[in-house]
């Protein structure tokens, strides 16, 4: 009886061990990440209102051993690139001061280009991920509409040139589910605080001469915040 009872202790103790390693294999797994992430903003191929053209971002995962403390820290550093480049040429009507009908046609091109790099800290949950931090932001946009058209007025506004530049920080926070260990999907909400320098030039003409008859300027400043609740939908591949 002893006998048996001593291979039962033995198979139990033996059952536990094992238990106790796939369980820490799987936490291991769970917790493997590879260092590099590339990940493309989707929303523009949805039609979605958030997506602004087409960005990446580049994401190097990083560990933190805090001293004293058994605990690994999942942190990241981010580097994300937006670029959206259009043109149009819609031609408008408009009613005069003395009732007639003009019409125009807009010649415009727009650029819109932003470099964003921060930090961010993550948590993890079996194979979901959620992450927070902060980001520093630089905007261009560059603006020009070449307006061709004809008018009762003695002057004719033919051409503008718009440049935004805009600096700040963007907060943010997301949600991230890996399909396997080298693809992942995400999706972040943020919240955009940019200080902004706006520089106008407009160009007049006589509509009977070609040549430009004045010259305007103006430059303006402004302090804005803007919350995007869904700003990117992410495919990431890591390596």
């Amino acid at each position: 009886m002893k006998k048996y009872l001593l291979i039962f202790a033995f198979a139990c103790l033996a059952y536990t061990h094992a238990q106790a390693q796939t369980q820490d294999s799987t936490k291991k797994k769970d917790m493997d990440r590879l260092t590099w992430e590339i990940a493309y903003n989707a929303l523009p191929l949805l039609n979605w209102n958030g997506g602004n053209g087409q960005s990446i971002l580049f994401r190097k995962n990083v560990e933190k051993y805090p001293k004293g403390q058994l605990v690994v820290k999942h942190r990241a550093y981010r580097l994300k690139v937006n670029l959206a480049i259009s043109h149009n040429s819609p031609t408008r009507k408009y009613t005069a001061f003395n009732n007639t009908i003009n019409s125009y046609t807009e010649d415009g091109y727009h650029f819109s280009g932003s470099l964003e790099t921060g930090y961010e800290y993550q948590h993890y949950f079996k194979k979901f991920q959620f992450y927070y931090g902060l980001d520093a932001v630089y905007n261009l946009m560059l603006q020009k509409t070449a307006v061709d058209g004809n008018s009762n007025s003695s002057l004719l506004l033919s051409l503008t040139n718009t440049t935004h530049h805009s600096g700040g920080v963007k907060p943010f926070l997301g949600f991230k589910y890996f399909i396997n260990k080298n693809f992942s999907v995400s999706t972040e909400t943020n919240l955009y605080l940019l200080y902004t320098i706006r520089s106008q030039t407009y160009e007049f003409k006589d509509p009977n001469q070609s040549a430009v008859t004045r010259t305007e300027e103006s430059t303006s400043s402004q302090i804005s915040s803007n919350t995007n609740y869904l700003s990117s939908v992410y495919v990431s591949f890591h390596f």
